[in-house]
């Protein structure tokens, strides 16, 4: 507690004994014993449901381990805790390439990532950024002058296979008349 009151909270350094106290007091007005406490820090799962003689203001600060992280108990020591498997790819079956956009077409000055990520407006570390359809066709529309074809979300949306189809095809025009 004495860093996260220096770091966090800003507190001056001579008023981090007294913060760390109360931090201390409260943990033991809330759990009757350490083995509760570990269970809560530990091997709770559901940061959202609520812990028993917890209130809400220090709830939020009781997210247990187990949410993100696999905790096995072991006898005589303190829990295992493995490292989280954190998602790199939300649409394993999509096919995207940054690269295509990375300038505006129109303008040819560099696009500005929040335009489609809106990470700005993020407030939490589980929000995951996946643009909308919208983001999309705010470009890839006649209004937008980008090409949106049929192929266009398609390719990006469609398993690997399909995928090959679909990059074969230089236009619905084209895959309607079946010339390749």
């Amino acid at each position: 507690y004495a860093d996260y009151a220096r770091l966090k909270r800003g507190i001056p350094e001579r008023e981090v004994p007294a913060f760390v106290g109360q931090q201390v007091k409260q943990l033991r007005d809330q759990f009757h014993s350490g083995d509760e406490l570990e269970r809560a820090v530990f091997f709770t799962k559901d940061p959202y449901k609520p812990q028993q003689n917890m209130g809400a203001a220090a709830r939020g600060n009781f997210t247990g381990c187990a949410f993100c992280h696999e905790v096995k108990a072991v006898a005589n020591g303190a829990p295992a805790v493995t490292k989280p498997i954190l998602i790199d790819r939300w649409m394993p079956q999509a096919n995207f390439n940054h690269a295509k956009h990375q300038v505006d077409p129109v303008t040819q000055k560099p696009l500005d990532c929040n335009i489609c990520h809106r990470a700005t407006q993020s407030r939490e570390s589980s929000d995951v950024l996946m643009p909308a359809k919208a983001s999309c066709t705010t470009c890839h529309s006649p209004q937008g002058k980008i090409v949106a074809e049929c192929v266009t979300c398609h390719t990006y949306h469609a398993p690997p296979a399909a995928q090959t189809v679909a990059e074969s095809i230089k236009s619905v025009t084209e895959m309607l008349l079946g010339v390749r």
